[in-house]
């Protein structure tokens, strides 16, 4: 009975060990996994959340976070981060409703943003502007990253935009 009873208790013992090591093991492949992530936030003004339009067409865009404030185009600021344990170059195309859309940067209207180049760990913040190509109603805005020459999106944000008359 006692060296039954030893038997299981080393039993035991080993089998916790043994799991102990794969936990720890795990985890640690986990943080070293290879990723790159991205974030959207709303600029100083908060997030553009609606477009008013007058008979003409877009007339500006209003912000959550600050009243009365206009402009002409929607912004946000996007954010990117590799940690893909390699140098990464990143697109980002903008869609509303599965359209896409131009990207207003750096005082320039482009079809998409290429050529955004990270090192390993290094981040990228900028603010972005769109404009939606027609008035409709609650209007989803997609942002798609891509990572080097991959077909499909590494990530994929979005937000829904409303309209006023």
């Amino acid at each position: 009975m006692k060296r039954a009873l030893t038997v299981i208790l080393i039993t035991t013992l080993l089998g916790m060990i043994g799991l102990l090591v794969y936990i720890v093991a795990s985890r640690k492949r986990m943080k070293n996994s290879p990723n790159s992530t991205c974030w959207e936030l709303g600029t100083g003004r908060g997030y553009p959340d609606e477009f008013v339009l007058n008979g003409n067409g877009q007339a500006s865009v209003k912000y959550s976070e600050v009243p009365g404030y206009a402009d002409k185009s929607g912004r946000i600021t996007l954010g990117i981060s590799n940690h893909e344990q390699q140098e990464v170059t990143y697109s980002v195309i903008f869609k509303i409703n599965g359209t896409e859309i131009n990207i207003i940067y750096d005082g320039k209207i482009i079809d998409r943003l290429d050529n955004i180049k990270l090192k390993q760990n290094e981040k990228w913040e900028r603010e972005l502007g769109f404009a939606p190509l027609n008035i409709a109603e609650d209007q989803k805005v997609q942002i798609f990253l891509y990572k080097d020459t991959d077909v499909q999106p590494s990530n994929t944000l979005y937000f829904w935009m409303k309209y006023s008359h």
